[in-house]
């Protein structure tokens, strides 16, 4: 198993294998709801869209009347859980731009 470490996190099966030694482990449920929270509150609906379009995640038409944080932790958890590792929250963040590195945590 070289490359490869596990994580136990919640949400998550314990020992799941995570990709790669430089990936970073999952985030904590809390974590992720925090951080999206204060997402939301910092950008705009369109720009949302675009968050959820990078994480590669389709949206069902029922989670469009979902406010603008818990649209952004669905999808940030789903690719969490798929890649088994943080890098989706870590992108979300990124991606947000300068609004969100004022918004208040």
């Amino acid at each position: 198993m070289s490359g490869e470490r596990r994580t136990a996190s919640p949400g998550n099966r314990d020992n799941q294998r995570v990709a790669g030694p430089d990936s970073p482990p999952s985030f904590d449920a809390s974590t992720v709801e925090m951080l999206c929270r204060a997402l939301g509150e910092a950008v705009r609906g369109h720009q949302i869209t675009n968050l959820i379009a990078v994480l590669k995640v389709s949206e069902d038409a029922s989670e469009a009347r979902n406010t603008k944080w818990k649209r952004l932790f669905i999808a940030v958890a789903a690719t969490q859980n798929r890649q088994r590792d943080g890098r989706p929250l870590l992108r979300s963040g990124r991606r947000s731009g300068p609004a969100a590195a004022t918004a208040r945590i």
